[in-house]
């Protein structure tokens, strides 16, 4: 199967795209993991970007609940969470370290 959806032209993954109408997040999920593991990812998510843009009204463009819109929110979640862990986790360890109150408007 993972021979089959790493094609050039990432034909399967983005027919299923089209044809997947329930639990699209398990399958953008699923096919953001695969395409990782083949360090493809970012091909997986060109195409799946062109296809959404070829298919979508520009005014509501990237807004759907679309399998496209799933899988770049999961390769955010994928790269993203280390960078976080990286940049902010000293600070906010500091921050709860400290017995002060951040509160905006304490009246």
């Amino acid at each position: 199967l993972v021979e089959l959806l790493n094609d050039n032209d990432k034909f399967i993954a983005s027919t299923l795209a089209k044809v997947v109408l329930n639990d699209k997040e398990l399958l953008a999920k699923t096919l953001v993991d695969i395409y990782t593991v083949k360090k493809d990812t970012i091909n997986l998510l060109k195409i799946l970007t062109i296809q959404e843009i070829e298919s979508t009204n520009p005014n509501v463009l990237f807004r759907g609940n679309t399998v496209t819109t799933k899988a770049i929110d999961a390769f955010l979640k994928l790269t993203g969470n280390v960078y976080l862990k990286n940049t902010l986790s000293n600070k906010i360890l500091q921050i709860c370290k400290e017995n002060r109150s951040y509160e905006i408007n304490p009246d």
